[in-house]
């Protein structure tokens, strides 16, 4: 799981600031579908009756993204001429769009992401195991120490806001066996993991 936060980033520490990481969290407004809050690691997410915003995940690191050559000159707003290498978003998404419309698109499902969740577990999803969202991006206290004393907010969900004992592994924050909250399902494997399944 892609994470440029943390004590022990390199790229962090030579730029002196944190760079951020992979999306994750719970809706504040919008309820869990069946396929998601059916799941039997759905409590530890933390979630209770609201959506988790990951459905699927894919490489968000902008460093280890595509190299596109810009060739319109559109301004002061474009990026200089010549060529520089996008990711996070604005890469993964496009990518993760591509794959459904290789695999042919929603075949009449209302939720097309709930596709998804029929191949969770199958060869058709790579599972992120490893990582997080959140400021120390699942390293634990003993590498990390508590960011939320930090003075700067919530930094990490692994650490409870009143900065008591961590959780050991906090499926909102951190990537884990099945389903979570930074990574969702995974990552397709291909294009199998768009194609709707028996196991709805």
């Amino acid at each position: 799981m892609w994470n440029d936060n943390g004590t022990k980033d390199y790229y962090e520490q030579q730029f002196g600031v944190p760079l951020g990481a992979g999306g994750g969290g719970c809706s504040t407004v919008i309820g869990a579908m069946g396929w998601q809050d059916h799941q039997g690691v759905w409590p530890s997410t933390g979630c209770g009756t609201k959506r988790g915003v990951a459905d699927v995940s894919a490489d968000a690191d902008y460093l280890t993204g595509i190299d596109i050559y810009a060739s319109y000159n559109c301004g002061s707003s474009c990026p200089t001429l010549g060529w520089e290498t996008i990711g996070g978003t604005s890469l993964s998404s496009p990518l993760i769009a591509a794959m459904y419309a290789l695999a042919g698109g929603a075949h009449g499902v209302s939720y097309p992401a709930l596709t998804l969740y029929g191949h969770l577990g199958t060869s058709a999803l790579y599972d992120v195991t490893s990582g997080g969202n959140g400021y120390c991006d699942g390293e634990g206290a003993a590498s990390c120490g508590d960011p939320n004393t930090l003075g700067a907010g919530i930094l990490d969900c692994d650490y409870p806001a009143t900065g008591s004992t961590p959780s050991a592994g906090d499926r909102a924050c951190d990537a884990l066996a099945g389903y979570d909250g930074p990574s969702g399902v995974g990552t397709p494997n291909g294009l199998a993991a768009f194609a709707p399944s028996r196991q709805r």
